[in-house]
């Protein structure tokens, strides 16, 4: 079963016992946040899974973000929880000007890119995209830029 769909059975507890410092995830993780819990070893197929999804989704909507947005102005974006890359591969593709699109996540998250990123797929130059394995709650790994975004960002 997965991890949302287990955490899913606190959601009466929760409802009825009102607010509380833990949520339905930290519960199924002994109260583990769920960042740390997605690092561990143990857990390496968990989060394989968890950015896989986030991927999908991402892949879905970067179509109407870059059809939505005109990125046309920025010189360098820094993606916040950007994953593998989806969305900045669509945006790379569709603005050329842009010199760099950052993609920047977690270590654990970045570390799973040793397959084939949807920028490579596209054949957006490796030089335009470097991926940046940091802590976006420590703001002095977060690189300068003309525009930060961040979609779909998982937070507890």
């Amino acid at each position: 079963m997965s991890l949302i769909n287990t955490a899913s059975h606190y959601l009466p507890n929760l409802l009825r016992d009102g607010l509380s410092k833990d949520t339905g995830i930290q519960r199924v993780t002994n109260n583990e946040a769920i960042f740390d819990f997605l690092k561990t070893e143990e857990n390496t197929n968990i989060a394989h899974n968890c950015n896989e999804t986030m991927t999908s989704m991402s892949s879905y909507h970067s179509q109407y973000i870059v059809n939505s947005v005109d990125f046309d102005r920025f010189n360098t974006i820094v993606d916040i929880g950007g994953g593998l890359g989806c969305l900045l591969a669509h945006i790379l593709e569709k603005y050329s000007p842009i010199k760099q699109g950052i993609c920047f996540d977690l270590p654990n998250v970045i570390q799973e890119k040793g397959t084939e990123t949807e920028l490579e797929k596209r054949n957006i130059s490796k030089d335009r995209y470097p991926f940046i394995a940091e802590d976006m709650f420590d703001p002095k790994t977060i690189p300068q830029a003309d525009a930060y975004i961040m979609k779909s960002v998982i937070h507890d």
